[in-house]
């Protein structure tokens, strides 16, 4: 919603929901748009604000689903070349175009041949909100073209630079509604005779629900569904049992997760699938190369060495490596130096068929022992530490209330060099107990220099995350590397 106090817009979201807020915004950009040419003027001014939005500051908190889609993507290419594939979203942004094009250029460089170029297109030759005739006619040829892979914006497109294949955004009711016709006929025949993943859709769009209707029988469809915490007096099994009766409904197989995170893992093991000479290597137990495996091992290994006499020595290095970044994150934010800092990093912890989060170390003081440790367990969703593991992309949260105000939390991946993968295991913190209206981590005043500090950060997280008792960790190994 178009207002200056993102409280209020926050709260008439909350109240009318996001369509209707988006109505009301829409207006207010039309009254103030120039006498005889509202529409486009107005339209304008909304791409201008959603361009701002979307690529400034808030490209901070990328997540890692767009990349790892666009491996896979990369690679099904490679192992099909007879198969066309079409990425269709409802989004503005270019992210999953850019991470394509990026995606392509480094299998390419490292030998991968017949990777596609990707195009953007739209569901209709014209813009339905700006033309006064709308044609209804979808965008979609008698063959799909298997040598390119199209992004298919059904509601517009903002690109980060203004180009030729800008499409006006579709951001109200009205707008909805009037291109409604459109999405569901392109969806149809997109969906008529090819295999169909659906990922972060609450399956609940008319045009969608449609098309899924109208081409039941005609090809496998999956949706990537992450679980749902259930309503009082209902179980996990309960609700997992009717969202299944519904996906049956649609001629739907549902690939249920644990939480958001986990998408793009998936869309990596895929790509991991596609990489072997038979994907039956993959459920082999005595390979042992399934992410449960590899998830195992790294704990098994990380929890060896704080063991005995390992365990005190990696506390040490772990509260010093923390305590003596404080001032390099204070000169990399330029915050004053009254402004109190602190990191925080919690592990994965999956000790005895555990799966919670546990403060492993932190710059404002010591742990004697893993007893002591605070523990979060993943039901308390609200957390900001526990909620950026849930979602797998950085958060922010601003509390005037609390000690220390502003956190900015970011999820630790650990790479696999040899399988080309990653593993959510922790989550690291950096805190501010600020004394001003805003302080040095306000990702909205300080994005540039919170970038930064932000990688060192991720450095730091998983330095500690991958560490054996052999080898202490040292901030000027990990401020060098």
């Amino acid at each position: 919603m178009h207002s200056k106090d993102d409280e209020i817009a926050d709260h008439v979201m909350s109240v009318l929901g996001i369509l209707p807020a988006a109505s009301i915004a829409q207006e207010q950009f039309l009254a103030a748009a120039s006498p005889g040419d509202e529409m486009r003027s107005a339209s304008e001014r909304i791409v201008s604000v959603l361009r701002e939005r979307l690529y400034g500051a808030a490209t901070w908190q990328n997540g890692r689903l767009a990349p790892a889609i666009a491996e896979f993507i990369c690679y099904w290419t490679q192992a099909r070349p007879d198969r066309p594939i079409n990425v269709v979203t409802t989004n503005y942004d270019d992210y999953l175009l850019e991470a394509l094009r990026r995606a392509r250029a480094l299998y390419e460089g490292a030998g991968l041949s017949n990777i596609r170029k990707s195009r953007v297109t739209y569901p209709t030759t014209n813009d339905p909100l700006l033309d006064g005739a709308v044609d209804y006619k979808p965008w979609v040829t008698d063959g799909l073209d298997p040598e390119v892979t199209s992004c298919v914006y059904l509601h517009g497109r903002v690109p980060r630079r203004m180009d030729k294949k800008y499409r006006c955004p579709v951001v109200s009711e009205s707008d909805y509604f009037r291109t409604q016709q459109i999405s569901r006929n392109a969806l149809t025949r997109l969906m008529a005779d090819t295999d169909v993943i659906l990922v972060g859709s609450s399956i609940s769009d008319a045009p969608l629900l449609d098309a899924l209707r109208n081409t039941k029988d005609s090809a496998r469809r999956w949706a990537i569904v992450p679980a749902q915490r259930a309503p009082i007096g209902v179980s996990s099994q309960d609700l997992d049992r009717l969202v299944r009766m519904r996906m049956a409904s649609l001629g739907i197989e549902p690939i249920v997760l644990d939480n958001f995170a986990q998408s793009a893992e998936l869309f990596q093991e895929l790509r991991y699938c596609l990489s072997m000479r038979s994907p039956k290597y993959y459920v082999r137990e005595n390979y042992r190369v399934g992410r449960a495996s590899r998830m195992t091992a790294w704990w098994d290994s990380w929890r060896s060495s704080t063991r005995g006499k390992g365990l005190r020595q990696r506390l040490d290095s772990s509260h010093r490596v923390l305590a003596e970044a404080i001032p390099h994150f204070k000169a990399l934010l330029g915050a004053p130096s009254d402004e109190v800092l602190k990191v925080d990093v919690h592990l994965r912890w999956l000790e005895n068929g555990a799966s919670l989060l546990k403060l492993w170390a932190t710059s404002t003081g010591r742990w004697t022992g893993l007893d002591v440790m605070p523990e979060l367990s993943m039901e308390l969703s609200d957390n900001v530490i526990v909620k950026t593991f849930l979602s797998g992309r950085p958060e922010y949260v601003s509390q005037v209330s609390q000690r220390w105000r502003d956190t900015v939390a970011i999820p630790l991946w650990i790479y696999d060099d040899t399988m080309r993968t990653e593993m959510l295991v922790g989550v690291a913190t950096l805190s501010s107990m600020r004394r001003f209206e805003q302080g040095a981590i306000d990702p909205l005043t300080n994005s540039s220099r919170l970038q930064r500090a932000l990688e060192i950060l991720n450095a730091i997280g998983t330095a500690l995350a991958l560490a054996n008792s052999e080898r202490e960790v040292s901030l000027r190994q990990i401020l060098v590397n």
